[in-house]
């Protein structure tokens, strides 16, 4: 499984710090595959990513503007292959299934 501490230490995530300008919320329960990956392709400063309890995740979260952000809900499972693609806002509910390859 992914090492959540190399995800914060590669991209200087700081967990549930509200004054920090990366924010990021991941629960702790979230469970990341290898496929996971994170792509700022601007200044990473105003990137929002909100993950909620139970999930399982294995998608590429690609940010294309300093505006986005990606929200997913409890217990939601996206596989690998799959690509969360930010220019604004994608918010994802509970209880979801996304299979692989599919671009959001």
């Amino acid at each position: 499984m992914f090492d959540l501490r190399r995800l914060y230490k590669k991209y200087k995530f700081y967990k549930n710090q509200k004054n920090s300008k990366r924010k990021v919320d991941i629960h702790p329960s979230v469970i990341f595959m290898d496929s996971a990956y994170f792509d700022f392709r601007t200044e990473e400063e105003s990137k929002r990513i909100f993950i909620d309890e139970e999930s399982m995740i294995g998608c590429s979260f690609i940010f294309e503007s300093d505006n986005g952000s990606i929200k997913i809900g409890k217990r939601t499972f996206i596989n690998g292959g799959t690509n969360l693609i930010s220019i604004n806002k994608i918010e994802i509910g509970d209880d979801v299934a996304i299979g692989w390859n599919v671009y959001i």
